[in-house]
């Protein structure tokens, strides 16, 4: 198999795996008050000493400043998040979790985790190395 026959056939195991997690919510397998994977990913950036500002958060998640807004509406709703006024600039809001967003984190890790173990069980230990350090290389290239 060439090059560009493999990444046709990755492209297409990408959609089967975003279709594997996706079908959780739709199938219900989602336990009830855990994150989307969007708001997941929102609460895991956040999850860090220092609160940050909208632009950091849509920056590093690669969503627009508008996509990151619409996530936190909801997640501030919920009391998951909260947004804080910035010491330096009273033009500025810096996003931070509160104690509920941080145990829905918690909670939303366990039942990844418990996800995963399932998806890559066919894995050895090494080859599930493997996969992180290639997953890993890829991430950081980007």
């Amino acid at each position: 198999m060439n090059r560009p026959d493999l990444l046709a056939a990755i492209a297409t195991d990408f959609v089967s795996m975003r279709r594997f997690w996706a079908s959780s919510h739709k199938t219900g397998e989602l336990p009830k008050g855990l994150p989307t994977l969007a708001q997941f990913g929102i609460l895991s950036f956040l999850d860090s000493a220092e609160p940050h500002t909208l632009k950091e958060l849509s920056h590093g998640l690669r969503i627009t400043p508008s996509a990151a807004t619409q996530l936190i509406e909801g997640l501030v709703r919920d009391k998951k998040i909260r947004r804080i006024p910035d010491g330096h600039d009273r033009r500025k809001i810096r996003l931070s979790l509160t104690d509920t967003g941080r145990s829905t984190l918690h909670r939303a890790k366990k039942h990844q985790v418990s996800r995963l173990t399932t998806v890559f069980s066919p894995l050895t230990l090494e080859e599930l190395k493997q996969y992180h350090t290639l997953l890993q290389k890829l991430i950081t290239h980007f």
